[in-house]
């Protein structure tokens, strides 16, 4: 069960990620990524979180940006 602390943990992984892809992408191999990426995923919000946290945080999340 994903707790909200994985959550968050999950969160801020990513954007740990996604920092060392913007700015040493050649560090990563695809198989680091892949594992990193499946790692990250399995406690990372799905759309119906994200649509909570918007409702309850309203300032925070544009929910117009959301993808059809």
């Amino acid at each position: 069960m994903t707790t909200p602390e994985d959550r968050i943990r999950a969160l801020m992984s990513a954007r740990q990620l996604l920092e060392k892809l913007a700015f040493d992408p050649h560090r990563l191999t695809h198989e680091h990524l892949q594992i990193q990426a499946l790692r990250l995923l399995r406690h990372f919000p799905t759309d119906v979180d994200i649509s909570q946290m918007a409702q309850c945080l309203p300032a925070m999340f544009d929910m117009s940006a959301r993808r059809s």
